[in-house]
């Protein structure tokens, strides 16, 4: 047996070699991967929540002018992430029970709107400092939620148009009834008034109780494309459009690949874009997915469609780049993908979250996007550097 200081010397330097191991490893797990700029990853074990998805990213929105980068997870939190500063600069968690949130930038500044449960509530960016603004709960004050008490519905989908006029959000499940027939889960809020935009009967029946899961304003500010799972001629899907002004609405467009999930326009409002599939068939009966399409471009005018494949697992979420030339695409894999349109074919995949990728998020510069996934992590990636090399990450 070695004597006691050998003994002790012997410890310390297994002890120190053990800490080495540990710090390579864990540097070898933070290193980004290649065209990353950064990876924020969440969570609040505090809450002592068991399901994963309390986590997961639920949301992302760019600032106008590409400074600023929100992110929302399930459990609350706020995440808040200065381009300029490459760096974190705020976290913060919104009390409320209900799990979903959503957040989306208000144009111009740096305030944008958050939802909670059935909650909406507004805060600003100054300096380093998240900031919500006092008695900013626009919906309820505005009698948006009809006879609260009676609501069961949680927020699935929020979008802000371009003028700052019109909030749009799509819901869960039917929001009470009114009159005695359910509410429609599509809701667009005046943000000058604070007052509701009626929904037309026509609308209001062919939503129905269905949920809502996307929404996205036209840039012209006349039309918002809303996701819905009762599509025209027999269809999966569809996605239809609402007018705001004394315009009619547009025609649908047909989505055949199973449930629309998701819905873009593009900058110039001249394409709109749709993603989905069938979560059932793609573990129960992969094979009927084969010959599906699930994500889609169309030319808005024209209603023809210019780019369509069979994306791999169900996309939960699209983003154009601003030149319109470019799709990227989330699903319930672990990458996200960048699609080439008039090309019809993928230029890059992006490995680096662990789970389902659910939402993403391209800059209004261009040089940044964002991917956020149910492992809670929001991965900021180099477009620039995604669209120079041109070709898929290793």
């Amino acid at each position: 047996m070695l004597p006691y200081p050998a003994r002790e010397c012997y410890r310390v330097t297994v002890c120190l070699l053990l800490i080495m191991l540990w710090s390579a490893h864990t540097s070898a797990d933070e290193e980004l991967p290649r065209h990353a700029l950064a990876c924020i990853k969440g969570g609040n074990p505090s809450r002592g929540t068991a399901s994963p998805n309390a986590i997961a990213v639920t949301a992302l929105s760019f600032s106008r002018d590409s400074q600023f980068l929100v992110g929302s997870r399930a459990n609350g939190q706020i995440v808040v992430w200065d381009s300029t500063k490459r760096k974190t600069i705020e976290t913060t968690t919104v009390d409320q029970a209900c799990w979903t949130s959503r957040v989306f930038f208000r144009s111009p500044g740096h305030t944008f709107l958050a939802t909670r449960g059935r909650e909406l509530s507004s805060w600003t960016i100054e300096g380093d400092k998240l900031t919500r603004i006092s008695g900013s709960q626009i919906v309820r004050d505005s009698k948006f939620f009809e006879r609260a008490d009676e609501f069961r519905s949680e927020c699935l989908a929020l979008s802000i148009s371009k003028d700052d006029r019109f909030a749009a959000f799509g819901f869960d499940v039917a929001l009470g009834k009114i009159g005695g027939a359910p509410s429609p889960t599509l809701k667009v809020l005046d943000l000058r008034s604070g007052e509701p935009t009626k929904i037309d009967d026509e609308t209001a029946n062919r939503i129905g109780s269905h949920k809502v899961p996307s929404v996205a304003f036209a840039p012209d500010c006349k039309v918002l494309a809303y996701a819905h799972a009762s599509g025209p001629k027999s269809t999966g899907g569809g996605v239809f459009f609402f007018s705001l002004s004394d315009a009619p609405s547009p025609a649908a467009l047909p989505f055949r690949g199973g449930i629309p999930c998701t819905v873009d326009f593009s900058a110039d409002g001249l394409q709109v874009a749709a993603g989905g599939g069938d979560l059932v068939a793609h573990f129960l009966h992969p094979e009927e997915l084969s010959q599906k399409n699930n994500l889609y471009v169309w030319n808005y005018q024209t209603q023809a469609v210019i780019f369509q494949q069979n994306h791999p697992g169900v996309v939960s979420s699209i983003s154009f780049s601003p030149d319109g030339r470019t799709l990227v695409s989330a699903s319930n894999e672990q990458v996200v993908r960048i699609w080439d349109i008039s090309l019809g074919k993928q230029l890059a995949e992006l490995k680096g979250h662990r789970s389902s990728v659910r939402v993403v998020a391209v800059s209004p510069d261009g040089k940044l996007l964002a991917s956020g996934s149910t492992d809670s992590s929001i991965m900021v990636w180099s477009m620039q550097s995604i669209l120079q090399n041109g070709a898929n990450t290793p």
